[in-house]
């Protein structure tokens, strides 16, 4: 899986396979647009998770012993509980003790944990349970997402594309020969739907 998102070198070389020459004030706000309803869409931000362990806080579930984190983690090094205003450090639990990680199957299958399964319930203030980890669903890039905000940073950036300007005007497609804007609206179409089949596979289900 690659470690990052695409680059505008890489949106430059996809549209260069497309017989296309991207025009130079295009390419970085795409990407980074096309990253972020990539994260709205799912549900996971951020998607690519932190480099660092960052400290998070949560309400005691009203409910039962599982605390939903509304979120994913790569990571969870530390959870707490019973913080105050006067005591921010709380009781450290122990794992696999005091809580377990859900789904128990999520580093095998390469997805997140996006719960706590606490072994009592308790009771105790809003903010008052502090979860110590990494947010994200993955440390890398899953290839088909990598793809999918790719196609989408291109469709984002096709507008820019006017023919005339350095583009052809017509583009031949087998048999048939296209205008350029039928082109673009036809590439364009078929990239967005590729991102959003994509999106609806990694959607996290919101509780």
């Amino acid at each position: 899986m690659p470690a990052a998102y695409p680059t505008r070198d890489d949106l430059a070389a996809f549209f260069e396979g497309q017989g296309l020459a991207m025009p130079s004030d295009v390419g970085e706000m795409e990407i980074a647009g096309a990253v972020r309803l990539f994260e709205e869409k799912t549900g996971y931000v951020p998607f690519l998770a932190e480099e660092t362990a960052q400290d998070y806080f949560y309400s005691p579930p009203e409910y039962g012993n599982t605390l939903e984190l509304r979120a994913g983690f790569v990571e969870v090094e530390e959870v707490a509980v019973g913080l105050t205003d006067a005591d921010q450090t709380g009781t450290v639990l122990t794992v696999l003790q005091d809580y377990s990680l859900a789904p128990y199957n999520a580093s095998q299958a390469s997805k997140p944990y996006t719960r706590i399964e606490f072994s009592t319930g308790f009771r105790g203030g809003a903010r008052s349970i502090r979860v110590k980890g990494k947010k994200g669903y993955s440390s890398q890039v899953p290839s088909d997402v990598w793809n999918a905000i790719l196609r989408a940073a291109a469709a984002e950036s096709l507008p820019a594309m006017v023919a005339g300007e350095g583009m052809p005007t017509e583009i031949r497609q087998g048999e048939v020969t296209l205008k350029f804007d039928e082109w673009k609206s036809s590439k364009a179409g078929m990239w967005t739907t590729q991102f959003q089949r994509t999106a609806n596979v990694y959607m996290r289900v919101a509780i």
